[in-house]
C-alpha cells in the first residue's frame, strides 16, 4: 500500500483547500494511505475528512530533536511527500528520512536541494483557483491536467 504525506503547515483555510489533493490521491490510488502533515489547530479538519487516514502534528514534530524528527517520518513509511505549502524544515527532514518521492515547487530554492520532483507553479499569475493549483502537485505522479473547478 502506498503512503502519501501531504504537507500543509499554514492556515486552516489553506488546509481545507488542500483536501481535494487527498481526495484525488484516493481516486488515483484507491488503496493508498494519506497522512496530512499540519499544525495543531488543523487536526480536527483532517480528522473530519474521509480522504485523510492519519494526521502528523507538525508543531509536535518540530519540537523534537532532529534524530527523533527523522524517526517520526520513517515510522510513517511514506512513499511520497507532497509539499503543498513549502516548509524548509519539513523538506529537509523528508530528504534526510529518505522518502523516495519528494514533490515541491520549483519556485523555492530549498526545494531544488530537498525535492526530487519539481512542479512549475505560480500562484500569483495563475487564473486557476487555489484548490486547482494544489492539484498540480500531483502531476509528477502521472495525474492528468488539473480538474475543472466544479469537479474539485
Amino acid at each position: 500500500m502506498l503512503t502519501f504525506l501531504v504537507s500543509r503547515t499554514d492556515a486552516i483555510g489553506d488546509v481545507v483547500l488542500t483536501l481535494p489533493v487527498c481526495g484525488r490521491l484516493k481516486q488515483l490510488f484507491p488503496a493508498c494511505r494519506v497522512v496530512l502533515v499540519g499544525r495543531t489547530y488543523t487536526q480536527a479538519v483532517a480528522e473530519a475528512c474521509p480522504w485523510v487516514d492519519d494526521f502528523l502534528n507538525f508543531d509536535e514534530l518540530s519540537a523534537l530533536p532532529q534524530a527523533a524528527q527523522i524517526r517520526a517520518l520513517l515510522a510513517r513509511q511514506a512513499d511520497a511527500i507532497l509539499h503543498v505549502f513549502p516548509n524548509r524544515l519539513l523538506a529537509r527532514l523528508a530528504r534526510l528520512a529518505g522518502i523516495p518521492v519528494r514533490i515541491g515547487t520549483r519556485n523555492r530554492a530549498f526545494h531544488w536541494l530537498t525535492c526530487n520532483r519539481l512542479v512549475a507553479l505560480s500562484r500569483r499569475h495563475s487564473p486557476l483557483h487555489e484548490a486547482q493549483l494544489n492539484l498540480q502537485l500531483l502531476l509528477p505522479l502521472h495525474a492528468e491536467a488539473p480538474l475543472p473547478l466544479p469537479e474539485v
